[in-house]
Order: structure tokens, then sequence, then C-alpha cells
């Protein structure tokens, strides 16, 4: 397996793993005809030179010199050494490039650390009772949340393993308001967080469970099957609200 990185406007991959690399994590190192670097953040007190993280910004033949009839776009796309400020913050590790997370997407929390909700999302989806998984945080709490969308099946399974009863309904809305179906996602997400070797302030301290998966239909995700995460945060202001009312969860 190859990883790659690149956009539209870099007109294909600017870094790739090559084949004998089997150390993984990581989208390899920059192509011939590019140059990437990473640049500071101001607005997350990134500082490239010092914390070895920043935004990604490439410069080559490949890139495209703006956009159509849009120069205002391109002013925010290209600066005036001509690197393309892609919006994705990264981090060199050993000569290789790591993805962290969209710029727009990294969130601060009230202690001031910011948490990058993509890598955390990936964590908990290496789960089997967990099909979706959505994290949010803001300046205004200490920890982040989650809505979780479970697996039905695996979930009903893990219930019936702790209890010597079978669950009293399998309908996907019982068992999401099941108090030991949120017990058995948060120990499962506790578990996978200390295995990934998550700090404290990334660990997602309480969830609830959705009975309705993220899909291009209902518009909560992109029709490149990302999760579009400012109509998610919309349609659940109250619960979300409601999971920091509640604090952390054990």
């Amino acid at each position: 397996v190859i990883d790659g990185y690149g956009c539209t406007e870099v007109c294909g991959p600017a870094s790739a793993s090559y084949g004998g690399d089997i150390s993984g994590g990581h989208v390899g190192s920059p192509y011939p005809c590019v140059e990437i670097k990473l640049c500071d953040v101001p607005e997350m007190d990134l500082v490239a030179s010092k914390d070895n993280k920043g935004e990604i910004c490439i410069r080559g033949a490949s890139c495209v010199s703006g956009y159509y009839k849009n120069p205002e776009a391109t002013k925010q796309l290209i600066d005036e050494d001509g690197w393309l400020h892609t919006g994705d913050v990264g981090v060199w590790s050993d000569g290789c490039l790591k993805l962290v997370d969209r710029c727009k997407h990294i969130f601060k929390l009230a202690q001031g650390e910011y948490v990058a909700p993509d890598k955390l999302e990936l964590v908990y989806q290496n789960s089997p009772l967990i099909a979706q998984v959505f994290v949010d945080g803001n300046p205004q709490h200490t920890f982040p949340v989650a809505l979780v969308i479970p697996e039905r099946d695996a979930l009903t399974k893990a219930i019936e393993k702790l209890s010597s009863e079978n669950p009293k309904s399998s309908s996907i809305e019982d068992i999401c308001e099941d108090p030991c179906s949120k017990n058995i996602i948060m120990r499962e997400m506790q578990k996978l967080a200390e295995k990934a070797g998550l700090m404290g302030f990334e660990k997602v301290k309480n969830i609830k469970l959705l009975t309705d998966p993220f899909t291009v239909e209902n518009s909560l995700l992109t029709p490149t099957l990302k999760v579009f995460r400012p109509q998610v945060r919309k349609l659940y202001a109250n619960v979300l609200a409601d999971l920091y009312k509640q604090g952390p969860v054990n």
C-alpha cells in the first residue's frame, strides 16, 4: 500500500510513500517536482520552526497559478513567494510528512490546548462497535464530546455478553437509549484512546448514541463522504450542549 498526499490545486500528488516502506502513518516524502514546507498558523499559536508542525504549503511546476477570474481567492491560496497554502496541518517525522487535520477543523479548548478531531475520529472508528463518530469541542469547555452511530449487531452482541438476558429490544432506537450501550461504547473508546496514546485533553469525556447515520442524502456528509461539520454541529446543537452540561462520564 502506498500512501500519498495532494490536492486539486497541485494537479495530483505532492508526496507519496515508497513501496518498500512499511512504517505507515505518513504520506511519504515530496515528489521531485515540488517543494513542501510547514508555515506558521498564528491563530493556532503554531510556530513551525519551534513546534515542527504547521500549515502544509507547496510550491512547484504542478501547482496552479490561481483561480480563474477570482483574484481574491487566488491571493488567499498563493502567497507572494509562490507558496500554495493547502489549509492542512502537518508535521515532519523522519523526513516524511504526517497529516494532522484541516486548519479550520481544529478547535481550541478552555485550557488553551488545540485538538484535531479528524485524528481522534480515526482512532475511535477502529472499534467494531462504532460505525461513525463526530468529535466536537470549543473554547468554553475543557473536554471534547462525541456523537456516535453504533454498529447495531456488534453492540447487541456486546450487550448480550454482559447480561444473562437478551436485550429487551433489538431496535436501534432502544439500543441507543439503553444506558448499558453507552457504558460499553465509552469503555471501548477509553481503551482505544489509551492504546493510541492520546493526551488527556484529547480523550472524549461524554457521548450521545444516535440512530441515524451521517449520509450525503441528509446533508451530513459531503459528496466526497467527509463529515460536513458545520451542518452536524447545527443539527445537533442541543444534544452537544446537553453533553457539555452533563460533564465528563467515567
